[in-house]
């Protein structure tokens, strides 16, 4: 019985670790400590995405200076940081659109989000995240699951992100 100050006997870190080994057989020491931190997301082509809840945990996400690491945040607003591990440019572009959702700015039909990935900044313009993408693609235990195993998500379609 879970007594308090053992992480395993968490309901969404342990699905986040689950979820994490079942990506990737050789996670880093940074893999293992980001678990603990933000909202996870797995986007389709196996990139991950990590949202920053508040500022100690943005502080936190920006500390990841590793190389292929992308960092989103929505300037002139309230803004998460968001990590975003590897990926194409769709993936940014969703990851975008969900910073969007967790920033101050989520109900602008339409938001700049800043992205800088190593040598290069540039701006996106993106629409806030629906509630059917973060429910496909969030990695979370939810009511559904059965000893912290992750309930099959419908595959994404990519029609929700365009700028």
């Amino acid at each position: 019985a879970p007594a308090g100050g053992c992480l395993l006997t968490e309901p969404n870190y342990s699905c986040r670790l689950r979820e994490l080994l079942d990506h990737d057989r050789n996670p880093s020491f940074s893999d293992y400590l980001l678990l603990r931190i933000g909202r996870h997301f797995r986007m389709p082509s196996g990139c991950k995405v990590i949202i920053g809840r508040n500022k100690a945990e943005n502080e936190m996400l920006v500390g990841q200076q590793d190389s292929g690491v992308a960092f989103l945040h929505v300037p002139g607003f309230g803004s998460p940081i968001t990590l975003v591990r590897g990926g194409s440019g769709e993936d940014i572009l969703t990851a975008a659109s969900l910073c969007a959702r967790y920033s101050d700015a989520r109900y602008l039909p339409q938001v700049v989000v800043k992205v800088v990935k190593e040598d290069q900044v540039y701006s996106l313009k993106v629409p806030p995240a629906e509630e059917d993408i973060i429910a496909r693609l969030k990695i979370e235990k939810t009511a559904g699951d059965e000893a912290g195993k992750r309930v099959s998500r419908p595959a994404f379609q990519n029609d929700a992100v365009r700028h």
